[in-house]
């Protein structure tokens, strides 16, 4: 009985652990994978025109390749990195600037099928004088009524944490803070074990 409680506690502890991990990020390691849902348009940030770049969901490695991922959006126009590279993570909340809440309401959002129109309103919140050659109009009224929806709606941002990952060499992102995938499965692992215990002892019984 008493090491069927420490298994218990024990996975408690870790899985609890883990839950925390979104209040107090450890900086991962991350790599690009791939774009999906993209749509390739021809950009201009600052002056500077970037021609045939893939809008959508960004999916990132996490400390692993391959492994874990997870799904962003890009908000730099510097090259990704498919080797895993350290991020920082920065938390977006209702200290940060409105542009970057708005962002994080359009992440928390979900956007799959709409995706290149949700990373295009991004970039037109966060990098500096954007503009973008549209594919259609319907593609144009989707990313203003997402950019319309999210000055209504960032002031009422969910529990759901989502953070800049950002890194001075490569393409930076924002999406949900990564979990320590390890310790969640060691954490999901032990709890299992802990059933499993309590499972036989009631068969013995």
């Amino acid at each position: 009985m008493k090491k069927l409680l420490l298994i218990w506690m024990l996975a408690a502890a870790l899985v609890f652990a883990a839950s925390m991990a979104y209040a107090d990020p450890v900086d991962p390691m991350l790599a690009f994978d791939t774009v999906l849902n993209e749509v390739t348009l021809n950009i201009s940030s600052g002056g500077t025109p970037y021609n045939n770049v893939e809008a959508g969901n960004y999916i990132l490695y996490v400390g692993t390749v391959p492994g874990p991922t997870i799904s962003t959006y890009c908000i730099s126009t510097l090259e990704a990195t498919t080797s895993l590279q350290p991020y920082t993570v920065t938390p977006i909340t209702t200290l940060s600037s409105t542009a970057l809440q708005e962002v994080a309401w359009i992440v928390q959002q979900g956007y799959t099928t709409d995706a290149a129109e949700a990373q295009v309103a991004v970039w037109s919140l966060v990098l500096p004088s954007f503009s973008y050659t549209s594919p259609s109009a319907a593609f144009t009224n989707e990313v203003n009524a997402i950019l319309t929806a999210a000055a209504a709606g960032y002031a009422s941002l969910g529990t759901d944490d989502v953070a800049e990952l950002l890194n001075p060499t490569y393409q930076s992102y924002v999406g949900e803070v990564p979990i320590c995938s390890t310790l969640l499965l060691l954490g999901t692992g032990l709890a299992g074990l802990g059933g499993l215990r309590r499972w036989k002892g009631s068969l013995l019984t």
